[in-house]
């Protein structure tokens, strides 16, 4: 009776693993947050200096803080018809004349719940280091962990390196390589943080309309290297009020998305909210805020 029901419980782990790997594999390979800010523009950041969000997508610009930076962050929504999420965190800086380089810490906890099969429950946290290196050239590495569970319990270590180049105000270019570190086998493939290189690019138009665009390779093992495109573009209708919309094609999960967003900016702190459509879908959408403050 007791190897009977060993047996059970064995292969029922195995059904369902199968089971969510064919729902989430296209969603396995997402940055574990993209911002409010990079969000509204379609999901570039990389080359942006918008922290202490963008240094999730590029540790280099961790550089580009202020003295001391605090980021509050929520996000709430379906990602697809059939997979729901619901994130909250926070990221805080420290990028003073008299430490040796700008450090910042990163925490989120995250609940993905997949219809019909489950919940995964994620802990994530990121340490970044970053310095210029001339006046126009920055390097940024971090660190991460991620804890997850479904199932069973499974932990990554990880790695970002990033380097950005900023030869004036008004243009940025910025490369980075994330999840260098092959995941241990035992780590269900749905689970695991995929190896990706991305690139970006920003431009000031004008002293109130930018433009961005970031590309970024995945590597899926057995499916091999697949891309998506982000284009967006954000005009600051005052002093304090700007207005973002964006565009993401993705070869991974073959869905496009529209995203909209808005930004309330304060001397003392600033409010960003986002939206993202799936294209041809309009039964739900993913929504998230933050809260920016120098302190």
């Amino acid at each position: 009776m007791k190897k009977n029901t060993s047996r059970l419980v064995i292969w029922s782990t195995r059904i369902c693993y199968i089971v969510l790997f064919c729902l989430t594999s296209n969603y396995s390979t997402a940055e574990v947050y993209t911002g409010p800010v990079s969000e509204s523009t379609g999901g570039a950041g990389r080359a942006a200096t918008e922290t202490p969000e963008t240094i999730l997508l590029n540790p280099a610009s961790i550089v580009h803080a202020k003295v001391f930076a605090l980021g509050m962050y929520f996000a709430d929504g379906y990602k697809s018809p059939n997979l729901h999420e619901r994130l909250y965190g926070a990221t805080l800086i420290d990028n003073h004349e008299e430490s040796f380089a700008p450090g910042g810490l990163t925490y989120f906890d995250r609940k993905r719940h997949f219809a019909g099969v489950g919940t995964v429950e994620e802990m994530f946290a990121q340490a970044t280091l970053g310095k210029f290196i001339g006046k126009y050239f920055s390097m940024g590495v971090a660190v991460t962990y991620l804890k997850q569970k479904f199932i069973e319990k499974h932990t990554q270590w990880n790695g970002q390196v990033g380097a950005m180049y900023t030869p004036n105000d008004k243009l940025g270019f910025g490369l980075v390589v994330q999840n260098f570190v092959k995941p241990k086998d035992t780590i269900p493939e749905f689970l695991r943080e995929s190896l990706n290189i991305g690139f970006g690019t920003t431009y000031l138009l004008s002293r109130y309309f930018k433009v961005k665009a970031d590309v970024v390779a995945y590597d899926l093992e057995g499916r091999g290297w697949r891309g998506k495109y982000m284009v967006g573009a954000e005009s600051d209708i005052s002093d304090y009020f700007a207005f973002r919309l964006g565009y993401r094609n993705s070869d991974i999960t073959s869905h496009n998305h529209f995203t909209f967003g808005a930004g309330l900016k304060t001397p003392r702190f600033g409010v960003d909210y986002s939206v993202s459509f799936k294209e041809g879908d309009r039964r739900g959408a993913m929504h998230s805020v933050d809260i920016r403050a120098p302190l």
